[in-house]
């Protein structure tokens, strides 16, 4: 199963453009690598070595993996593994763990055959439990979570309130370069803050 994975908008090689999967976390078992983690632009079908998904087993610190979609245009994308197993926490101290992306849907999915959150309600809080039947203590940090589930399990929200968003605040994103021209920018709002002088 993939616990976590922090993805980077990469240029596919050919003419197939996707998301580039730059690392995927595991707790030494072996897990899936779906398609659907790589698709860039709406309408995309992608295959993962030909198939909907592909096992990956123990032991990997990486994987090549070949993407295609239904025109036939394919790229290579090689997935970096970091793998650390229960018994390898230090110390017995709960692993903090920063999840980034989740608030941008703000994903709520009770299990469909359930109804409960007890086993997650989106990725961060799956990895939670998943840890928790491993005997593994992690804390998820972030700004939000699922008030009625018996998982604590947090994801950001608005960025985490980060100082990139703190600092353009309330024209959020203007340090992105793709972002409209705008007079009340990330240096007006450093001024603003009383930050100048300040690291």
């Amino acid at each position: 199963m993939l616990l976590a994975a922090f993805c980077l908008i990469t240029q596919a090689q050919g003419t197939l453009q996707t998301y580039g999967c730059g690392t995927l976390y595991s707790f030494g078992n072996p897990f899936n690598i779906y398609p659907e983690g790589f698709v860039r632009h709406n309408g995309q079908k992608l295959l993962v070595d030909g198939k909907t998904c592909i096992s990956v087993g123990k032991g990997l610190s990486q994987v090549t993996v070949t993407l295609s979609d239904q025109d036939g245009s394919s790229s290579v994308e090689t997935v970096q593994i970091v793998c650390t197993e229960p018994g390898g926490m230090s110390g017995g101290r709960p692993a903090a763990v920063l999840c980034i992306g989740e608030s941008t849907s703000g994903t709520v999915n009770p299990n469909p055959r359930t109804g409960s959150y007890r086993s997650g309600w989106n990725w961060v809080s799956m990895m939670k439990a998943l840890s928790e039947e491993h005997g593994t203590d992690i804390v998820c940090l972030g700004t939000d979570t699922l008030a009625e589930a018996p998982l604590e399990a947090c994801y950001t929200a608005h960025g985490g309130w980060s100082s990139y968003t703190y600092l353009n605040c309330p024209c959020a994103a203007k340090i992105d370069p793709g972002a409209p021209k705008h007079f009340f920018n990330s240096e007006t709002m450093w001024y603003a803050l009383g930050l100048r002088g300040l690291t």
